[in-house]
């Protein structure tokens, strides 16, 4: 469950921090209390030119390949290798969302802005936590709609959920399970009793409601139960496929046709993590059938942020060199799904991003003066000419 911790001055913060290793988090600092969700630049509604009130969602696909084909001349190979993460720093939307390892720059970020408001927010991400797909070659197949398919994509998914440590795979499951209750999201395909033990989606349904029916304690109590009913419902398969001649790993409804699998060259056995493949699939399916029952609704905007997101292992997007303001800033990114309507280029949804702890941060105006007397300004987290300029002027401003 995430926590809201309050904090009042610089102090306060690094109190906070004594009680937990904060090299064990990710930090981003948001400079108001009014946003409903963590959301990248690419998937956020911008109000059109010429118009007060009518808002757009940009592609922004289209604007990185042109942003490239105007500038990928001037870049250094080692820019145009990290050319994502590039044009993010220079302020074109992309999926990527902007983190930190150090927790007064996320402060900074979070007071530094929006001053009609002097509250905001500091949000904490565990690391062990993240999935990493730094080096991952097919950026463009990272989306919800390819999800579950028998690509590189799922199997390294797959492969990472393995490697993250059994606590946080039994809580991965019990918040992707939440996201499923049916008791609660009202899913048809989920809620259809004629095909429980002949179709996955509502045999699982089935499951989840035998359990959320009644109280569960914790995320242990709930694997212990969800386990123990799945695997009468359920099978795995693990072995050489000798058809294919690599390695399979697949679902099966007991005595029924296998309904997902994956194919690697390496033996990997690990039915949790297949578990969590099948429940993430299951959210996007739900996400599908949310949208296309608000697709008449008028006001895309509203369609979309009130939308059914899909729980997802966060995923971390290191790049393979630091541009300037990464460095002083200690910046990293984290990358955000969307699920895209059909072949267009239109959002259906997103992958859910969540923090574990948040800081509530009080009077930001005086812990923003703060900041500047202990040199954490504008001058030092953007180390250019014009931000150099910009600060001088700010400086000379403040109160």
């Amino acid at each position: 469950m995430e926590r809201n911790i309050e904090i009042n001055s610089i102090q306060d913060l690094i109190t906070a921090l004594d009680h937990f290793d904060s090299d064990d988090y990710y930090f981003r600092g948001e400079p108001s209390l009014h946003y409903s969700r963590i959301m990248s630049s690419a998937f956020r509604p911008y109000p059109l030119l010429f118009s007060s009130s009518e808002k757009k969602y940009i592609d922004y696909q289209e604007i990185l390949d042109n942003y490239y084909l105007e500038i990928a001349h001037e870049l250094l190979e080692i820019e145009r290798d990290n050319f994502l993460h590039y044009s993010q720093h220079h302020g074109l939307p992309t999926p990527l969302v902007d983190i930190t390892s150090n927790p007064l720059t996320a402060l900074f970020f979070s007071c530094s802005s929006n001053f009609e408001e002097n509250k905001s927010r500091v949000h904490l991400f565990q690391k062990n936590k993240f999935i990493d797909f730094s080096l991952f070659p097919k950026k463009e197949e990272m989306n919800l709609n390819n999800f579950f398919l028998d690509n590189e994509f799922t199997l390294q998914v797959f492969r990472k959920i393995s490697d993250l440590s059994e606590d946080i795979k039994k809580q991965l499951l019990y918040e992707c399970a939440q996201n499923l209750n049916p008791i609660k999201v009202g899913g048809k395909s989920l809620t259809d009793t004629k095909y429980i033990g002949i179709d996955p989606t509502p045999t699982l349904g089935y499951i989840l409601k035998a359990i959320f029916q009644n109280e569960t304690s914790s995320a242990d109590d709930f694997y212990n139960k969800f386990t123990e009913i799945f695997s009468e419902h359920f099978d795995y398969d693990f072995k050489y496929n000798q058809k294919r001649e690599k390695f399979r790993n697949a679902l099966f409804i007991k005595e029924g046709k296998c309904f997902f699998e994956l194919h690697s060259d390496k033996y990997s056995s690990d039915k949790l993590a297949l578990i969590i493949i099948f429940l993430i699939n299951e959210q996007s399916k739900n996400m599908v059938d949310d949208f296309q029952e608000r697709v008449m609704l008028p006001d895309k905007y509203a369609q979309l942020e009130d939308s059914y997101n899909v729980v997802f292992p966060p995923i971390v997007m290191h790049p393979s060199v630091k541009f300037e303001r990464m460095k002083s800033q200690e910046g990293t990114f984290l990358f955000q799904l969307a699920h895209f309507n059909g072949n267009t280029r239109s959002y259906i949804g997103f992958s859910k991003i969540k923090s574990d702890i948040t800081f509530i941060i009080n009077d930001k105006k005086e812990i923003f003066k703060a900041l500047n007397r202990i040199g954490i300004n504008q001058k030092t987290i953007f180390p250019d000419h014009d931000n150099i300029a910009t600060y001088l002027k700010v400086k000379h401003l403040m109160k």
